[in-house]
């Protein structure tokens, strides 16, 4: 028996799975739970842990009155990665593929096991949008852009017929570790804009972060050739060569040929060689997806960064030039404030008109929120604060050729207000707004 295991008095043949999700957990599961020093995370705890149905929660502090192994905090992590090796031992040879970036990751992930699938390789992605093959879900989304390295380990484990992991690897994730022991075949790096302050604090602290993907492939990591003058002499790199669009017209916007390029160079060095291109290729669900009604179009996309607002705002306005382009775009609550700024100049910067309302506020207010975008601005915005009327307000029957991008939500189905979330979906909405016209 491994040494942790046997020191702590595990026995493993009682347990299923691992988690880290104390509130999902059931009977047959062990949850390792981080602790830390203060009222707010012990009181948090106890709250989880009466409503939870863990066969085993394992802590690094001991909390009066619940029935928890403790474990000493230099020997919390190592023994999950014993746990690991005996629950989900990786006993056969699977490929990673990952890709790390401020934007633009779930498109070349999606991508690329779309390129795997067709060209008789199984594959899957993992990801922002869920564990997807092809266009279908094929395990419940693991509520994380990159998932806990225990829940990382049991979907490679059980996904036994996939053959080729197409993995998000989020600053977050490579920050906490949740990719250790991992060997990539091929890396790629989308590009780095301004994101996740509020957890990282500056942007030598995010670029070290998502940086640390590097130690984790014994390949260069592979970029877009937009981005080889922001990378030059920060990091070793190739860039990946260019590939003709065949694929639609959404991937002539310059960062979908991006995404498009490294997703096919990520694949060709997965496999080991060049695959073909003569496939059918679309992105993934809440990326630019493009709703006709006569002359007027609605685009959904997750854009949620100064840099992504700008990119689609931009592209949409040179594809279809003719359009008046209006956006309307909101921010998410409890996330980095001062990137809320810059998300309306993004959007003015080459919309028509804009349009600011709420996104997911979580536990702040949406006005407070609102205010936070608004700041410094003298320009004509309209506000609408609810996300549903300022969709139905702006899906009609426009005069003149017009384009809507709503955007910052795009695959999701829920808005997240004060910690519930309920169901809401910009494309179900745009949809029944048309059909009403």
């Amino acid at each position: 028996m491994n040494s942790l295991i046997s020191k702590y008095n595990i026995v493993t043949d009682q347990f299923i799975d691992l988690t880290v999700n104390l509130d999902q957990a059931k009977k047959g599961d062990i949850v390792f739970y981080r602790l830390y020093e203060n009222e707010k995370s012990i009181s948090l705890f106890k709250q989880r842990y009466e409503k939870g149905n863990a066969g085993l929660v394992i802590t690094n502090l001991e909390v009066e009155g619940l029935d928890c192994l403790v474990v000493e905090l230099e020997d919390f992590y190592q023994l999950q990665e014993e746990l690991v090796e005996v629950l989900y031992p990786l006993d056969r040879e699977v490929s990673l593929i990952g890709v790390t970036g401020t934007n633009g990751k779930s498109s070349v992930t999606h991508l690329c096991q779309l390129i795997l699938n067709r060209n008789n390789f199984k594959a899957c992605c993992i990801g922002t949008v869920g564990i997807i093959r092809e266009d279908k879900e094929i395990m419940p989304s693991l509520s994380a852009t990159t998932p806990s390295y225990l829940d990382l380990r049991r979907v490679i484990y059980r996904l036994n017929d996939i053959d080729y992991f197409c993995i998000e690897v989020s600053s977050h994730a490579l920050e906490q570790g949740r990719v250790k022991g991992m060997d990539f075949s091929s890396i790629g790096w989308t590009n780095l804009t301004q994101d996740h302050l509020d957890y990282h604090g500056t942007m030598e602290a995010y670029f070290n972060a998502k940086a640390k993907l590097l130690n984790y492939c014994e390949n260069e990591v592979i970029i877009p050739s937009s981005q080889a003058e922001y990378f030059k002499d920060k990091i070793k790199y190739k860039v990946a060569p260019h590939v003709d669009n065949k694929y639609g017209e959404e991937f002539n916007l310059s960062y979908n040929k991006d995404n498009l390029d490294l997703a096919f160079a990520l694949c060709d060095e997965a496999v080991g060689e060049e695959l073909n291109r003569e496939i059918k290729l679309e992105l993934p669900k809440g990326r630019f997806n493009l709703i006709r009604d006569q002359e007027n179009i609605y685009i959904i996309d997750y854009a949620h960064t100064p840099d992504a607002l700008i990119n689609i705002c931009r592209e949409t306005k040179s594809l279809f030039k003719n359009h008046h382009l209006i956006t309307i775009f909101g921010c998410g609550g409890d996330r980095d404030r001062t990137k809320r700024p810059l998300m309306l100049q993004a959007a003015l910067e080459y919309s028509d008109s804009v349009v600011v309302t709420s996104d997911n506020p979580r536990f702040e207010d949406p006005e407070r929120i609102i205010e936070d975008i608004l700041k410094d601005n003298s320009n004509d915005v309209d506000v609408i604060v609810s996300r549903e009327d300022a969709i139905k307000n702006y899906v009609k029957r426009y005069k003149d050729p017009t384009a809507v991008i709503i955007a910052g939500k795009g695959h999701e189905e829920y808005q997240d207000v004060n910690g519930v979330k309920s169901f809401f979906s910009d494309i179900e909405i745009v949809k029944k707004a048309i059909e009403v016209l």
